[in-house]
This record gives structure tokens, sequence and C-alpha cells, in this order.
């Protein structure tokens, strides 16, 4: 996956257990709490996928997120964050 975007971004991987959710409802809350922009996940298997279907419900040990310097997500505050999904 992308480590540096031409503005300066990073993409990160934080690891942080989603099971059920639907993507566009995991990516919704991450945008709302200016964490980043989730753009992947790591499922059960290791399995890395990007842009999934909004719809999609997921099964995810890992996010992978689209960071700027002002934007400082932990594991803990997207696991927080993601358990009232």
């Amino acid at each position: 996956m992308l480590s540096r975007s031409s503005e300066g971004d990073e993409c990160l991987r934080f690891e942080a257990a989603v099971d059920g959710l639907t993507w566009s409802s995991v990516v919704r809350a991450v945008l709302e709490a200016n964490d980043g922009t989730p753009v992947g996940y790591a499922d059960v298997e290791g399995q890395i996928h990007s842009n999934p279907p909004p719809q999609a419900p997921i099964a995810a040990t890992a996010l992978f997120i689209l960071v700027d310097e002002t934007q400082k997500p932990t594991n803990s505050t997207l696991q927080k964050l993601l358990n009232r999904g």
C-alpha cells in the first residue's frame, strides 16, 4: 500500500478489530472523528482489501488510514471509536 501521498499524507496501519460493521460505517466514523481517511483493511487471515464496497460488512484486524501531520489517531482511540459503531 501507499506510504506517502503527493500531499505529504502517510498511509499507516492501525491495529483495530472490526467485526460486522459495514465499510461505509467504518469510514464515516473515522472521517467524522478527523482521524484520517480509511483506504483499506487487513482481514483475519492477513489479506489486504483496498476500497471495499461501501455496504460490505467487514471482519478486520487492522485498518490502513491516510493521515496528515495534524491527525494523531492511535490503535486505542480507533478501537474505542469503532466499538461505538
